[in-house]
């Protein structure tokens, strides 16, 4: 995907480059709202416009995220999620060719996971078609459309923004972020940052939540799996006694022998060892019969898949970028009630944290 410059007007087919408006603020007499104002009063203009512009564009990419949440089925949130996160990553200034060729890849990636992804309900299909009608039109992530596609605009997305909120809102956030750059080349920094911060705190409340649903489960299993086992051993018989005679017959005294004497006899098996090793297999096959009819060895199937479910969660978790200490210390809390200390690649991780938080902020 490339960018491409030119003005945002009103005068695009869909009205997709409406002006957006912070909300009006209330002024109610409470103690800390007048201290907050005092304090955005002393700010240059341009300081205390460009704040609240992005609380505004804070609550409206809030606002989409709820309404996706509300709206997509189960499968396509996430994605969803994940694309939202990476596209406005994309969107945003970057440091380095480098790191856009890297970006732009990711968001590629993302395209192809929904494109290939079969929607569930209607706005999940809504959706689907405005990222290809973005793609198509050779947009920044978020739309919206610019000054020369409008014919584009009337093949890809007649009607497509009506089809879902989803995608109404997607198109109110893109105008409002693209209000940065006029020449609609990339988000400013600060601006981009609003709209990742504000998708990657939703992708963390996802997998704290699907963390909480997954350690629930678990424990669900594990209460099936000690039951299956408790009707395995119930079932299960004696197993066979073992012989207390040697294995082998025709040379007694074995241990005191001599290589030669070893050599020169001829060892026979005992029949007793013979009539046990029969039985054992004959036990351990009667075992494994009983292991499957129980449901014991599938509950310990679905046991361990649960456990190895809750850890790809705590390390998704633990790959999302921190952007507040709070957030660092309940990752390094999730950590020890899931592995009970941190190893060297999850202390790694809350170190590069760290180091985030005491660098100045950016979103690439």
């Amino acid at each position: 995907m490339t960018f491409q410059f030119g003005q945002i007007t009103a005068a695009s087919p869909f009205a997709l480059a409406t002006a957006f408006s912070p909300p009006m603020l209330p002024r109610p007499q409470d103690s800390a709202v007048v201290t907050i104002r005092k304090a955005l009063d002393q700010l240059p203009a341009e300081v205390r416009d460009g704040t609240l512009e992005e609380t505004a564009l804070r609550e409206k990419t809030r606002e989409l995220i709820a309404t996706a949440r509300r709206l997509l089925s189960t499968e396509w949130y996430p994605l969803f999620l994940q694309w939202g996160e990476a596209a406005a990553r994309f969107t945003t200034r970057h440091e380095s060719d480098e790191a856009g060729s890297a970006l732009c890849a990711e968001n590629a990636r993302n395209v192809q996971a929904l494109q290939g992804t079969r929607p569930q309900n209607t706005d999940d299909a809504a959706f689907k078609s405005y990222v290809a009608a973005v793609e198509l039109t050779d947009e920044g992530s978020f739309g919206p459309l610019v000054e020369g596609h409008e014919f584009l605009a009337e093949i890809a997305l007649s009607g497509i923004v009506e089809d879902s909120p989803i995608n109404g809102l997607l198109v109110e956030v893109g105008a409002a972020a693209w209000r940065s750059d006029p020449k609609h080349f990339a988000w400013a920094s600060e601006v981009g940052e609003v709209v990742v911060r504000a998708f990657q705190d939703a992708q963390w409340d996802r997998l704290v939540s699907e963390l909480r649903e997954a350690k629930a489960e678990y424990r669900r299993l594990v209460e099936i799996e000690r039951e299956a086992e408790q009707r395995y051993y119930a079932l299960r018989p004696e197993a066979p006694v073992q012989p207390s005679g040697p294995k082998f017959l025709g040379l007694e005294d074995i241990e005191n022998a001599t290589i030669a004497e070893i050599k020169a006899t001829k060892l026979r098996e005992n029949p007793a060892w013979v009539e046990y090793d029969a039985l054992k297999k004959a036990w351990a096959a009667e075992c494994d019969e009983i292991n499957r009819s129980s449901g014991a060895e599938q509950a310990e199937l679905d046991t361990q898949a649960a456990l190895e479910r809750c850890s790809d969660v705590v390390n998704a978790l633990l790959a999302l970028p921190a952007f507040t200490s709070a957030r660092v210390l309940e990752k390094v809390r999730i950590v020890r009630e899931e592995y009970g200390t941190l190893e060297k690649e999850e202390m790694e991780i809350i170190f590069s944290d760290l180091e985030r938080l005491a660098a100045p902020s950016r979103v690439n």
